[in-house]
């Protein structure tokens, strides 16, 4: 766990990296939103905001844990602070998430043809 700590602001430099690599242009892909670059979650974030993103990433953390909790519930008999554990977990998340897309929206240089470009007569 402390190596995964003093670990993250690497990560998080490697990730901004990859993601500056991402072609936004392109289709979106399912196994994209599951890969470790967050490439899908910036395309998305792109097509339909950055708000909407996050609420659509921390609702899908949420599910996925809420999900899990519940088969380990049926098997043991686990203390109600586990769930808000897991809204903790997936609030940060959505958090570093939400930092790590508008770093790559703000360096993303849009086409010059864009529509929100001046245009020359």
């Amino acid at each position: 766990m402390i190596i995964s700590i003093v670990m993250l602001p690497e990560l998080l430099a490697f990730q901004d990296r990859q993601m500056g690599e991402v072609d936004i242009e392109r289709p979106l892909r399912l196994g994209e939103f599951f890969s470790n670059t967050n490439s899908g979650w910036l395309k998305l974030a792109y097509r339909l905001g950055l708000g909407i993103t996050v609420i659509l990433y921390f609702l899908l953390c949420e599910v996925f844990a809420g999900g899990i909790l519940l088969v380990l519930n049926l098997f043991y008999d686990l203390p109600s602070g586990l769930i808000l554990f897991v809204l903790t977990t997936g609030s940060f998340l959505a958090i570093l998430l939400y930092r790590q897309i508008k770093r790559a929206l703000a360096s993303i240089r849009l086409p010059s043809s864009s529509p929100s470009s001046p245009s020359t007569p």
